[in-house]
């Protein structure tokens, strides 16, 4: 019973962690869109080369 408990321990240490990097990876891209939102006519312009 206590090797269940271990592996059952690790896979949820896993769930937490595979959670944990996605919510970091949402808040970069939501960084960068509002980045790239609030600079668009910028970027559009260096684009277009004006």
């Amino acid at each position: 019973m206590t090797g269940v408990k271990a592996v059952t321990a690790e896979v949820t240490r896993w769930k937490r962690m595979g959670l944990g990097a996605l919510g970091v990876t949402g808040m970069a891209a939501a960084a960068l869109a509002s980045l790239v939102t609030a600079y668009w006519h910028d970027i559009c312009r260096v684009l277009r080369g004006g």
